[in-house]
């Protein structure tokens, strides 16, 4: 093989893996956040409901926008979100959150589990055990 095809075949791979190593790096700061789950209550009433707050930080290099984030709970708990949680965030910022716990109907030591996802990477969680207790309301 001659200088000039080895050179030429040098090149071109040189420009595939550039081309494939810039698309890889230059889309995975988009989703660069994290998640701080706020403190959950040692002990809560069946089928009460608390609020926790998340504090979401945009630790990438490009605007991130709250569509992209999803919470879930995997224990006996409900989570959703409480009130309009649409925003922004600019590289660097961080932006409080509210969610509400509800507690299932069923008294005893429960896990609660709660994870936050962006573009189906976990960014946050919180577990702890959660002591539920029935409360009577016949006196």
């Amino acid at each position: 093989m001659n200088n000039s095809k080895i050179l030429t075949i040098l090149l071109m791979a040189a420009l595939v893996f550039f081309t494939a190593s810039h698309s890889v790096f230059a889309g995975g700061n988009d989703d660069n956040v994290k998640a701080v789950v706020g403190d959950l209550p040692s002990q809560m009433n069946a089928g009460e409901s608390i609020s926790i707050s998340i504090t979401i930080t945009n630790t990438g290099d490009n605007e991130w926008s709250s569509e992209k984030l999803s919470g879930k709970e995997t224990g006996p708990f409900e989570i959703r979100k409480s009130g309009n949680n649409d925003f922004k965030l600019q590289p660097g910022q961080s932006q409080t959150l509210n969610y509400t716990i509800t507690a299932p109907n069923s008294a005893g030591k429960k896990t609660c589990k709660v994870y936050f996802y962006t573009s189906g990477r976990k960014i946050g969680s919180k577990t702890k055990k959660i002591n539920v207790t029935v409360t009577d309301t016949k006196k």
